[in-house]
């Protein structure tokens, strides 16, 4: 083509004039200026992909995290190039491969910080375990479920845990005993603390009332009655009053029998009658 050319730049304007096919060679030269474009565009898109590809295949195999700033800058670079020049990116799967690990890697210390978060958790709570410390047992027992198996099989104090949570459990059922003895004795109290002061025989129904009542309790029960002495004084209040009355009832049939006696003594008392009057 550029020998075609060059001939007729070299022919009279009268030649050119000549030249039936002049046509031909503008066409051939704009197909090489078109073939030569596109192969400098080609060339350009190809060193383009190589600095990418450079820095894929630089990339370790395997990779690490340390390697992840790289895989970044590569696939930053990657992406930054035309469809076209992408196309020359031979060594591409290996850029997915090592991002694949790299995500690989991460979920896998993420994974290792969530275990260690839960063995730290549990490892807070303090021995011997109290009831205050609930809600760090709780905080730890629901960081632990939310872990996958897998994970759940790398903390090594979960033994720790359970044993506080058991201890919890003992405490909570401790105190709610305590709650009950202590509700069941104060209930006696008032009884023993409505006893009036002082008693009377009318009283005795409410006295053996508290008295029940504080017999019905365990041996632990009782120990939290406060007031038992005063039951007892009230118990012992109330026999004095039933032993007053009993030597009272005593005297008055005893005197009865003499007022009879005397009753039986005749208005005329005669010496017949000296042995009745004596007795």
């Amino acid at each position: 083509v550029e020998a075609a050319r060059a001939a007729y730049d070299a022919l009279t304007t009268a030649q050119k004039n000549l030249v039936t096919n002049y046509s031909r060679l503008l066409e051939a030269e704009a197909a090489i200026a078109q073939l030569e474009a596109e192969h400098e565009e080609n060339e350009k898109n190809k060193a383009a992909a190589k600095v990418v590809v450079d820095l894929i295949e630089a990339l370790p195999v395997p990779v690490t995290l340390a390697d992840k700033e790289a895989v970044a800058a590569a696939r930053a670079a990657y992406n930054n190039l035309t469809a076209a020049q992408k196309g020359y990116v031979t060594n591409y799967n290996k850029l997915t491969e090592a991002e694949a690990t790299i995500a690989a890697l991460e979920a896998e210390e993420k994974a290792k910080a969530e275990v260690n978060a839960v063995i730290a958790l549990i490892n807070a709570i303090p021995s011997p375990v109290t009831l205050e410390d609930k809600p760090a047992v709780e905080k730890a027992r629901a960081a632990y479920d939310a872990l996958t198996p897998e994970q759940q099989a790398g903390v090594v104090n979960y033994k720790t845990l359970l044993d506080a949570e058991a201890t919890i459990a003992a405490l909570e059922a401790q105190q709610e005993a305590d709650e009950a003895d202590r509700a069941a004795a104060e209930a006696a109290i008032a009884l023993i603390d409505a006893l009036p002061d002082p008693l009377t025989l009318e009283d005795k129904p409410a006295v053996e009332a508290a008295r029940e009542a504080y017999e019905n309790l365990t041996d632990a029960q009782k120990q939290l009655v406060t007031n038992y002495s005063d039951l007892l004084d009230a118990e012992a209040a109330i026999k004095a009053l039933e032993d007053y009355l009993a030597a009272e009832e005593e005297d008055r049939a005893a005197a009865d029998v003499v007022i009879d006696l005397i009753d039986a003594i005749p208005e005329d008392v005669t010496l017949e009658d000296k042995e009745q009057v004596e007795d």
